[in-house]
């Protein structure tokens, strides 16, 4: 498998945005990828649609993967919402995916803690604002995590396609 240069440099910008996106958690950037984040799944169920052969493999492959992570980890759910307002008045810390607990560790690392039992206790600024930049912070990168799955997941459709398994022969 190559890669173009140009190719690599998206991938460089791509990162530079994400990272600095992250850095700078603010409440506007959260809603652009969250937008983002809707309209790939928009255009890629067209793309899916009306594409052929291994292209079309690729798009059904991203949208799989994309929309099925976006989904549990971003689109709000009212199950989730309801577990969480239960388990801040129990004390009991909610099962979730390890992208979520691995996103929540380098938020307080970068920005401090949300939660007084926190792994971090250095809070820089009011946590209503800390509110605002975890939960742009979370959306951020749980869409670009999603992305990267996507791209994963169309790749491997897209070598699936292009070499079919050969049929059993009874």
């Amino acid at each position: 498998m190559s890669f173009s240069l140009r190719t690599l440099l998206l991938f460089t910008a791509a990162s530079a945005v994400v990272f600095t996106s992250l850095i700078y958690a603010m409440p506007i950037v959260g809603d652009l990828f969250y937008t983002l984040g809707l309209l790939t799944i928009a255009l890629s169920t067209i793309a899916a649609i009306y594409r052929l052969g291994p292209s079309r493999a690729y798009w059904v492959g991203f949208l799989v993967l994309f929309a099925g992570y976006y989904f549990h980890t971003v689109w709000p759910s009212e199950i989730r919402t309801t577990w969480i307002a239960f388990s801040d008045d129990f004390g009991v810390r909610s099962p979730g995916m390890l992208t979520t607990r691995g996103l929540s560790a380098c938020f307080e690392g970068l920005h401090g803690a949300i939660m007084p039992g926190s792994l971090f206790n250095r809070s820089r600024s009011r946590p209503s604002d800390l509110g605002e930049q975890y939960v742009a912070f979370m959306t951020v990168g749980h869409t670009a995590l999603a992305m990267l799955l996507g791209i994963c997941g169309g790749t491997l459709a897209r070598r699936l396609a292009l070499y079919p398994a050969a049929p059993i022969r009874r």
